[in-house]
């Protein structure tokens, strides 16, 4: 591409064997960022550059790099924060890892969206947010606002795929300060896309796109605020389940109940100031694989401190506390104007959060999903961090019966939610005694790990003391076949296939008594 300086007029281009050029296109005046100011035609029968504008170009995006939001609107797409909100998509086998710096790496990938604002989204003193961002307002990055999106330097390193929108934004789209997306690694790379207007695209560094769609589509999203809503209103009226406790020394104890079922933790508002002033935060033994919410009920302008959080084991800060815990916690506002997360501590703060109002996150971490109804303001904390935490507790919390009725003009229904009823929280299921399941643990272990028990498997686990799989755990064997009896070598029914039939093999494994029944030739 050809250089020019502005007000150049019939600019030659030798190379083409053209010494008089009367056409200008755009691109021979774009200055990498901006539209250009081209005059047509002047008095010499040229094209002219004039200058430049900060104006945007707008490009239709391809099928294959505008995909369908995760997720829908029926009910079965709704349960807890509803599919592409809450729980990782695709699912996400066990716990997240702790917080690190392992950049990049071979872990699962999450389409899911991390932090979503329901408003605008003003990064005023942060460093880095994870994960899939929505906004239906304006992002807005300020001088000293975070500087990392997408992936990060200190996170989960559960990040989007590639090939994806990473930032989707239904307003406009303005930066203050560089900011890497999602860019660790020349193959690393996703979309910006928004619908309004830009300032200073060239701030935003991205192996990707950045680009406007003045046709995206976030109705998805629209009616998932609304539906949100809902959710936060009518999880506010659940009874009370645990016990809320204090000790000497600032500490607030989450306790639990030994009942298999949602822990519901009520803070009325006369209880509010234990979140406010609270030096630790404390979560029971008994809440080892339970799901936790807590209603944070007093409105107005509220904190809630970011107190060192202690976990049932003892285990406390990024690196030690419990990933299956901070799963397991939703952190439910629904009255409140405006939350500060933090409230002049700098503790990570564990667990989800789901507000109908306004928050800042003024502390170091956030690990969880954010689901802001209305505006995020991210600092002033200089290392203040969103990590990416999915919400997928071990029971699902319970919806009114009206979460799948949806008004046409969505829009002017936010706000408009009004109370429910008190109703108990959902039992939890009844294991099935023919099948071999994973107990409640906190280390863990699923139904599909226990399912490798009745196959024989008899290390982790399958050995585990206090038994963690429960119900039909051992291996029937044939006794008219040859099969693998449980052992610890790894040796299964399909090795065991060779000590069977007339060229049946007499060494590994037939001979170490671990293939039995009557057609084993041992």
């Amino acid at each position: 591409m050809k250089t020019v300086e502005l007000n150049t007029k019939c600019v030659p281009l030798e190379q083409y064997g053209l010494t008089h050029t009367k056409d200008l296109s755009h691109r021979v005046c774009y200055d990498g960022d901006n539209l250009p100011l081209k005059e047509d035609k002047n008095v010499d029968g040229c094209d002219e550059c004039k200058g430049f504008e900060d104006v945007v170009f707008e490009e239709t995006p391809s099928p294959v790099q505008a995909p369908t939001p995760v997720g829908g609107s029926d009910c079965v797409d709704l349960v807890n924060l509803g599919d592409g909100l809450s729980a990782a998509t695709p699912p996400y086998p066990g716990c997240y890892p702790h917080i690190s710096s392992n950049l990049p790496n071979n872990l699962p990938k999450d389409s899911s969206v991390n932090v979503f604002a329901g408003g605008d989204f003003i990064g005023v003193g942060a460093a880095e947010v994870e994960g899939n961002v929505v906004v239906l307002g304006d992002l807005i990055v300020e001088s000293a606002g975070p500087g990392n999106f997408g992936s990060v330097g200190a996170g989960s390193q559960i990040y989007p795929p590639n090939e994806s929108e990473c930032i989707r934004v239904g307003g406009n789209i303005k930066a203050y300060r560089d900011i890497q997306v999602h860019n660790h690694r020349s193959y690393m790379k996703c979309d910006i896309v928004f619908k309004g207007t830009r300032k200073n695209g060239n701030k935003w560094k991205t192996n990707g796109r950045l680009y406007k769609n003045a046709n995206l589509d976030l109705s998805f999203y629209e009616k998932m605020k609304y539906v949100l809503e809902k959710k936060s209103k009518y999880w506010a009226t659940l009874p009370e389940t645990g016990t809320i406790e204090t000790a000497d020394g600032g500490e607030t104890i989450f306790k639990c109940s030994n009942k298999n079922e949602v822990q519901v933790f009520n803070f009325t508002p006369d209880k509010h100031h234990l979140l406010e002033t609270s030096w630790d935060f404390s979560w029971s033994p008994e809440c080892v694989d339970k799901t936790i919410l807590i209603n944070v009920l007093k409105g107005g302008n509220i904190g809630i401190t970011a107190a060192t959080m202690n976990d049932y084991y003892g285990g406390k800060g990024h690196s030690g506390f419990s990933t299956c815990l901070t799963s397991s916690i939703l952190w439910n506002v629904p009255y409140a104007d405006n939350v500060d997360i933090g409230f002049g501590k700098k503790s990570e703060f564990h667990g989800s959060v789901l507000t109908t109002g306004n928050m800042k996150l003024s502390t170091t971490g956030l690990s969880g999903r954010a689901m802001v109804l209305g505006n995020i303001e991210h600092g002033p904390c200089g290392g203040s961090e969103f990590h990416a935490y999915q919400f997928n507790p071990p029971i699902a919390l319970p919806d009114p019966d009206d979460i799948c009725v949806i008004p046409d003009n969505v829009r002017a229904a936010y706000g408009s939610v009004a109370a429910y009823p008190t109703v108990p929280p959902t039992p939890a299921p009844t294991n099935d005694p023919n099948k071999c399941l994973a107990e409640p643990n906190g280390i863990g272990v699923t139904d599909a790990h226990c399912a490798t028990c009745p196959e024989g498997v008899t290390t982790w686990p399958c050995d585990i003391n206090p038994p963690v799989c429960v119900g039909k755990c051992e291996k029937t064997l044939d006794p008219n076949g040859c099969q693998a009896k449980p052992n610890g070598s790894g040796i299964t029914d399909e090795h065991c296939k060779q000590c069977v039939g007339p060229k049946a093999v007499t060494w590994w494994p037939c001979g170490l008594g671990v293939c039995v029944g009557k057609k084993c030739k041992t």
